[in-house]
């Protein structure tokens, strides 16, 4: 659960400084993607699938 945990946090993170420093729009998107799915994932592991289904759903 912590590897998970410490996975996705670096997942996220890494993504969000990627939309922020990235000077391509398309590679903002693709950026702002993961860092979406990363946070899914935390859904996921809060034992909140519907909510992650519709992060996913919504915004990806």
């Amino acid at each position: 659960m912590t590897v998970a945990f410490v996975f996705l946090a670096g997942m996220t993170l890494v993504s969000a400084l990627g939309v922020v420093l990235s000077r391509s729009v398309v590679h903002s998107a693709l950026f702002m993607a993961g860092s979406f799915l990363g946070i899914s994932g935390y859904f996921v592991m809060l034992n909140a699938p519907a909510l992650a289904a519709f992060q996913v759903l919504i915004y990806v």
